[in-house]
């Protein structure tokens, strides 16, 4: 489809996401996918407006549709032979944001799929999280439908590749979306469907020229906060240190 600007949406003092700029991209390219996090990249000229708009930890949105992008890595580049200046951000589709925690403790999961999946993610990183490690805008809605999984323990990992591998295990998917309109406040939904995957469906060419003459990149992608240390042999209470670190987006976890 034909894509004349793109949104960009940040996160407010008050922990919402607002609208505050619009994009006119040169190139741009968007990925959702069933299973696993699509990317993205957006290219344009470095121009004021688009330097200050284009930062890690920001949001991209297509105009009246729902899906949005987070913006993990921003690149820089000068041509000196032409003299054009031009950045270009990359990043995931928004259920990325579900690799940035890690599953505190050893997790009892419903035997319907979508309610364990709803209930672990509410509880790491949605309403049900501590004040530090939930994302105010970021909430989990559950599917109605009913899939019937075996009794399954929820160990500690990543959040974000826990639960792709357990949808992906029962040809399940996952999808996070923004709602709310316009300037208004935004939010943002995860949850995870029972549907068909067609992300191998259409295939467009993912060349970019841009990357061949790059002269700044910037990325927070592996970038940890807060770091668990298992032991093997005691069982240690970690949840008291849960409340160390960074907190909302900017908190990123990691397990040792």
């Amino acid at each position: 489809m034909m894509i004349p600007y793109v949104e960009i949406i940040r996160e407010t003092a008050d922990g919402s996401l607002k609208v505050f700029s619009f994009i006119e991209p040169s190139e741009c390219w968007f990925e959702l996918k069933y299973h696993g996090f699509g990317e993205f990249e957006l290219y344009c000229s470095a121009t004021r407006k688009n330097l200050q708009a284009l930062k890690k930890g920001y949001y991209v949105k297509i105009p009246n549709r729902r899906f949005g992008w987070v913006i993990t890595s921003v690149q820089y580049e000068f041509k000196a032979e032409s003299g054009v200046r031009m950045v270009s951000a990359k990043g995931y589709e928004l259920k990325w944001l579900l690799k940035k925690r890690i599953i505190q403790k050893p997790t009892q999961l419903s035997t319907n799929l979508f309610q364990a999946v709803h209930s672990l993610v509410n509880a790491n990183i949605g309403e049900g999280a501590s004040a530090d490690r939930k994302i105010p805008f970021f909430k989990s809605v559950q599917n109605s439908e009913v899939i019937t999984i075996p009794d399954t323990q929820a160990t500690r990992g990543n959040l974000g590749e826990y639960v792709d591998t357990l949808l992906t295990a029962h040809s399940c998917g996952s999808t996070a979306f923004f709602v709310g309109s316009g300037t208004n406040t935004l939010g943002v939904r995860f949850e995870a469907y029972k549907g068909q995957n067609k992300a191998n469906a259409v295939r467009f060419s993912q060349s970019f020229d841009n990357l061949l003459s790059s002269t700044y990149y910037s990325s927070d992608e592996d970038v940890g906060t807060f770091a668990l240390v298992v032991s093997t042999v005691d069982d240690v209470d970690y949840t008291k240190t849960y409340d160390k670190g960074e907190k909302g987006t900017k908190r990123s976890e990691i397990l040792v």
